[in-house]
């Protein structure tokens, strides 16, 4: 493949199976073998990855990363809160590898991104829709308008931590207490609770959901309540009396 000339120095770094062996101006590569094998090993790919661009933070003035489609929106959101107070794009995309390149190599957006179908979404406000398109539903494209502005804090990594134990509970119309108290009970440990509410997002809680959920605040467990829709207007804040 040719690349066009590019206006800065960009780090490829290469997550698929096939390595790219390619040399020119500005351009270097770092063709990266993920472990694959286990939910913790793949935590550990990411924190790997934040740690080849945090390593080469200074020497390059953008990066893209070419992975497969399956995870895009994990890795996206988990390098969003890895890497603190970018200032240079950070562009995951499985497709098109020579446009994005050259676009890494062009735009001035300070974020980590993920490039689909001719158009940049935050990394953490994505989702897929189907097996080729990446969206940011709540959120919309990317622009030099809507993006963040330059942080004036240092460029930092906080590594995530492949022991935590996070559980999603889907809610659903019936839903028995119940099954959640032996869900938490038959866990060592559980380090936080993401709840996906259903509908509009307005549920009736029970009293034994409110005390449940009070309990498990208690014991410093994390709660977070997200929609099961991927267009809403707001979330009903009810669980937070809890």
């Amino acid at each position: 493949d040719n690349f066009e000339h590019l206006n800065s120095r960009v780090l490829l770094i290469n997550i698929k199976d096939k390595p790219i062996n390619k040399t020119m101006k500005n351009l270097t590569i770092e063709n990266f073998s993920p472990a694959k094998n286990t939910s913790q090993s793949i935590i550990n790919d990411w924190n790997n990855i934040a740690n080849i661009i945090s390593n080469n933070y200074d020497k390059q003035e953008a990066f893209i990363i070419y992975t497969e489609i399956e995870t895009i929106t994990y890795l996206a959101s988990a390098l969003s809160f890895i890497l603190e107070n970018i200032k240079k794009p950070i562009i995951i995309t499985n497709d098109n590898l020579n446009q994005n390149i050259t676009l890494a190599s062009k735009t001035n957006i300070p974020e980590v991104m993920i490039s689909s179908n001719n158009k940049l979404v935050r990394g953490c406000c994505s989702t897929q829709i189907d097996k080729k398109e990446i969206v940011s539903p709540n959120f919309g494209n990317l622009t030099k308008d809507n993006c963040l502005t330059l942080p004036t804090e240092k460029f930092n990594t906080k590594f995530l931590n492949p022991k935590l134990n996070i559980i999603i509970i889907k809610f659903f119309p019936g839903i028995d207490v119940k099954n959640i108290i032996n869900l938490l009970e038959n866990k060592e440990k559980v380090d936080g609770i993401v709840i996906e509410l259903y509908c509009d997002n307005k549920i009736l809680i029970s009293k034994d959901f409110f005390e449940l959920f009070k309990e498990i605040t208690k014991k410093g467990i994390i709660i977070v309540a997200v929609s099961q829709c991927n267009y809403y207007d707001s979330l009903d804040l009810n669980l937070l009396k809890a």
